[in-house]
């Protein structure tokens, strides 16, 4: 689908006698330098667009001039950028996501007894067990779930590797065989 789109692309400006030119490049995340997967990298004011590969790759044909660049997902700050192509033109970005929660977020919260394991659910969250509920009380941490909302992984990611290092220097390692499986980035 996205070599028919970017084929389309050109066709149509071809066929206005535009001069077209490629851009390319990459998405990463600012936070952990990690290729973003199904961003979406796109004309502004045209609807023209498409979604970064598994590698952060993304390939657009362009009519040459002046125009703006969108990089848009939901959970990261989106970025316009403003240039006049007149080349193919390699361009590759680094976005910030909104953290929420992130490392500092983690040190604050494990300072005010408020230490969470954060989960990714769906639209309804897994309940808490009475098995998970004897883990929360006996290591001071709480379940935390998204249910569908949007955030980005690194963020959580970092949060959680912020909260595992807190509870095994105060426990040990054993309670990462009690918690539940689907924390984030518990291995």
């Amino acid at each position: 689908m996205k070599i028919l789109l970017i084929i389309s692309t050109f066709i149509s400006f071809s066929l206005f006698g535009q001069e077209t030119a490629k851009v390319f490049g990459t998405v990463k995340s600012a936070i952990n330098n990690e290729p973003l997967e199904y961003l979406v990298v796109s004309i502004a004011g045209t609807g023209t667009g498409v979604p970064t590969d598994s590698l952060g790759y993304y390939e657009l044909y362009v009519p040459t001039g002046e125009l703006t660049i969108n990089v848009i997902y939901l959970g990261y700050n989106g970025i316009d950028t403003t240039l006049n192509i007149q080349e193919s033109t390699e361009l590759n970005f680094l976005i910030d996501a909104n953290c929420e929660f992130d490392k500092d977020r983690a040190e604050r919260d494990i300072r005010k007894n408020k230490a969470k394991l954060l989960l990714v659910g769906s639209i309804a969250p897994i309940a808490n067990s009475k098995q998970d509920e004897q883990f929360m009380k006996k290591y001071k941490v709480k379940y935390f779930d998204f249910g569908d909302e949007v955030i980005a992984m690194e963020c959580i990611e970092e949060y959680n590797i912020e909260i595992f290092q807190f509870l095994d220097d105060k426990y040990g390692s054993d309670w990462r065989n009690e918690a539940r499986a689907d924390v984030i980035a518990l291995e």
